[in-house]
């Protein structure tokens, strides 16, 4: 019996603890904790928005990292968040919460949850997944604003903004999963040919068609790292 209250009585403390702080307090449920120690921030997008409170280890083999999130970030707590372990700047260990890229499809995180952590692979994964698809809709949004109110003398630097976009993503193209490069061929990659297509029209009517020569090439660069 004393065996089953101290259970009991560890998530109702660390829900009450919360309570009196303001934050949101759960659990997240680890196979190994890599020498992550309490105390360690929790962070998103290198911002820290909570904190380690305590870690416990399981009759079940596995560890219990309580963390408790700052109040205005509870917007972030969602069931389809991929929590995983990382590290810093300075090689200490921490809490990487990094967003799924469907959120609205998965309830929120409640009060004394256990939710499951993910493996470093599966949150790196997601994590570069969701800078690649930023930077796409960086350079379609860039596009089409400057389709608004397009003028001769901005164009220069459109295109400057174009080729260190398609540069970024030729950066991040060689680490892309099969999942990801099949999204780049039947979702992104017809996305920009359109784009590229009607920034040409644009030039050729200023007699300019040659000065996208580079960023041709950047793109048909970009398709050889995604088919490799």
């Amino acid at each position: 019996m004393l065996r089953i209250s101290k259970l009991l009585f560890l998530p109702i403390a660390f829900i009450l603890v919360a309570c009196q702080t303001g934050g949101l307090a759960f659990q997240i449920e680890y196979q190994d904790v890599e020498g992550l120690r309490k105390g360690a921030p929790l962070t998103h997008e290198e911002e820290t928005i909570g904190t380690v409170k305590n870690i416990e280890y399981t009759d079940q083999g596995t560890f219990l990292v309580g963390v408790e999130m700052a109040d205005q970030y509870r917007h972030l707590a969602n069931q389809s968040a991929f929590f995983y372990i990382s590290e810093d700047s300075s090689s200490n260990k921490i809490v990487e919460l990094v967003d799924n890229d469907e959120p609205g499809a998965h309830p929120m995180i409640e009060e004394g949850q256990v939710i499951k952590g993910s493996n470093r692979i599966t949150g790196m994964s997601q994590k570069f997944q969701n800078q690649f698809n930023s930077a796409v809709e960086s350079l379609s949004n860039s596009i089409q604003s400057s389709w608004k109110n397009w003028k001769e003398e901005t164009l220069e630097q459109q295109m400057a903004y174009l080729e260190e976009e398609l540069n970024q993503l030729k950066e991040q193209a060689g680490d892309l999963s099969e999942k990801m490069r099949k999204d780049y061929e039947t979702r992104i990659l017809p996305e920009l040919n359109k784009q590229i297509d009607a920034l040409k029209k644009q030039l050729e009517e200023l007699g300019r068609e040659n000065e996208l020569d580079g960023i041709e090439k950047k793109m048909d660069e970009l398709n050889g790292l995604i088919e490799a």
